[in-house]
């Protein structure tokens, strides 16, 4: 079971993005109103174009808010610059791309281990033992050593969450993680990610896939820049 016993971690007041182009000003959110407690496994749900991808960086610090408040464990996101949040990143967001984002001449061992260094928490020998740890919990330790263009896109897709959790952080964001993937790779995902809620992760996942929306703890909907909560009972781990 889930567990229910929340602490407030991540909340947005009236967040506002517009961005401009030559057609003129997209509102790509709308005065997002959000609430995030500690251990839960949230999904956020939409087509493409909906908003989410932007609410995830903007939640993350990637890109700057038009008007309103993040707030993270009580740090407010929208007021720091982008030396503290790029360093705040490394120490407390662990983000996952649908294109996995590996850099392609590194190993899968060199991959994962880069966010340690940018953070200033790099030490060879425990860094490369907790690394090869985590490859082993995803599946793929025999496999660390392997370019990414020598693997599946499920074992790139695994790769990238052991280079979100290398730096133990607090909240994992996830864009899309299994947009890509076969349905039994997905689900081997799934698995993850809710192995990962059991230790005590929030995590923030957005899809299109609403097949997904009894493995989370809390349901959101997207459409045109706006959110809307879908109220869903415990659910048990699978």
């Amino acid at each position: 079971m889930i567990n229910t016993n929340y602490s407030s971690l991540i909340m947005t007041r009236n967040l506002k993005k517009t961005y401009q182009n030559p057609a003129g000003e997209i509102q790509a959110l709308k005065g997002i109103n959000l609430v995030i407690n500690q251990g839960e496994f949230v999904g956020i749900i939409g087509r493409s174009g909906a908003g989410k991808s932007t609410l995830i960086n903007m939640l993350a610090g990637l890109d700057s808010i038009t008007s309103g408040e993040v707030w993270v464990e009580n740090v407010p996101i929208h007021a720091k610059n982008e030396d503290f949040l790029a360093n705040w990143r490394g120490l407390k967001i662990g983000l996952i791309f649908q294109n996995f984002n590996l850099i392609s001449t590194l190993s899968l061992l060199d991959n994962v281990m880069l966010p340690l260094d940018f953070s200033g928490q790099f030490n060879a020998k425990r860094s490369r033992d907790l690394a090869k740890k985590l490859f082993d919990e995803v599946g793929i330790s025999e496999h660390i050593f392997k370019l990414p263009s020598g693997i599946s896109g499920g074992q790139q897709q695994r790769t990238a969450i052991v280079r979100a959790l290398i730096n133990n952080p607090a909240i994992i964001l996830a864009d899309e993680p299994t947009g890509r993937l076969d349905s039994v790779t997905s689900e081997s995902i799934m698995h993850i990610f809710e192995a990962q809620v059991i230790k005590g992760k929030t995590i923030i996942m957005v899809t299109h896939d609403e097949s997904l929306i009894p493995r989370f703890s809390k349901v959101y909907f997207m459409e045109d820049g706006l959110i809307f909560p879908k109220n869903t009972s415990d659910k048990k781990l699978k």
